[in-house]
């Protein structure tokens, strides 16, 4: 069995976010969609802020979810 750091990417960038993939300890995996601010209007840094955030019980759902958030945030962010 593939472990989940073998199968599933922890960074994904997006145009304008990113997805995150982290292995628990119990195994499932945590993927979460970042939306990345690059004009904010209260300090003089970008800054991100998550989106959605999932917990899959296998390698073979994390990357569904990935691929899931990567559809759902470029339809959310199209101009």
């Amino acid at each position: 069995m593939a472990t989940a750091t073998q199968t599933v990417p922890a960074f994904t960038p997006l145009d304008g976010g990113f997805i995150t993939a982290q292995t628990l300890p119990d195994g499932r995996i945590t993927v979460e969609s970042w939306w990345l601010n690059r004009s904010p209007d209260d300090s003089e840094q970008p800054y991100s802020q998550p989106v959605c955030c999932w917990t899959a019980d296998s390698p073979e759902e994390a990357l569904r979810l990935i691929a899931e958030f990567a559809e759902n945030f470029a339809r959310l962010t199209r101009p």
